[in-house]
């Protein structure tokens, strides 16, 4: 449930402030699996290419941040840039 009123936080976050700030883009982000404490029970089953040092994730989510507009508030995308759905 705590996923949920995220994305919903987000989504009225991203409606609300668009009222007031024209150029705001308000998105949540995933950072692909992070070689971290968190993540190590599950690191067994992710390709060595798929599990990301906090640096490298960090870098990727920064790239796609720079490349995004007020008119992607709202929405919900990866480490890559890919679009994800709920």
């Amino acid at each position: 449930m705590s996923k949920a009123a995220l994305n919903m936080g987000m989504k009225n976050l991203s409606i609300e402030w668009s009222r007031s700030l024209k150029d705001i883009c308000v998105v949540v982000m995933q950072p692909g699996t992070v070689d971290t404490q968190l993540s190590s029970p599950f690191q067994g089953n992710v390709a060595d290419e798929k599990l990301f040092s906090p640096a490298y994730s960090a870098e990727r989510l920064l790239e796609v941040l720079d490349r995004m507009s007020a008119a992607q508030s709202g929405s919900f995308v990866d480490w890559a840039g890919e679009s994800i759905s709920w």
